[in-house]
């Protein structure tokens, strides 16, 4: 079938590293979760995801976000800035793989135990993977599925691409 965006109330990720940038693969292995990690794999990275010492939430997010948006640059050596940009973001992902009840619950309970919130958001999104991650690991087991299913798409899109070459062509009076 064809594929819908995905779209949820959270813009971006940060990185599990250096959470005043996204979560992304180019700030390397440790800065990201991948579909593909399993759980110990999502522990481990989130056990050095980068939080702020004292275990209070001192600013809400919208003012984390305001104050990050003004000369960023400026921010780059700001520690805590940096660690409450970590604390927010373990509390979003947990807010999307857990529930915005359980974050609430866990920002309520201040101070907050980071160990204990990293083990909760490594755990929920673990759960939330799994399904996927069963999944892939039988398609890898059957390499020839992937083959046919891969050459039927192919095959379906030649189809589309075909007519819409025709109508581009005839468009633009080639045909």
């Amino acid at each position: 079938p064809e594929t819908k965006p995905l779209l949820t109330d959270v813009p971006k990720l940060r990185s599990l590293t250096d959470p005043l940038k996204k979560m992304s693969k180019s700030l390397g292995e440790k800065s990201y979760v991948a579909l593909t990690d399993g759980p110990e794999a999502i522990q481990e990275k989130l056990k050095r995801a980068v939080t702020e010492t004292t275990g209070i939430v001192s600013m809400t997010e919208q003012e984390l976000e305001h104050r990050m948006s003004l000369h960023a640059a400026a921010h780059e050596q700001d520690e805590g800035l940096r660690g409450m940009a970590g604390v927010w973001n373990l509390l979003t992902m947990l807010r999307i793989f857990g529930s915005p009840e359980e974050a609430d619950r866990v920002r309520a309970a201040q101070p907050i135990k980071y160990g204990d919130l990293k083990k909760l958001v490594a755990t929920r999104i673990a759960e939330h993977f799994s399904t996927f991650r069963a999944n892939r690991a039988k398609l890898a087991d059957d390499p020839e599925k992937v083959a046919r299913i891969l050459a039927d798409g192919a095959k379906k899109a030649r189809t589309v691409a075909k007519k819409t070459m025709e109508d581009v062509r005839r468009t633009i009076g080639i045909r």
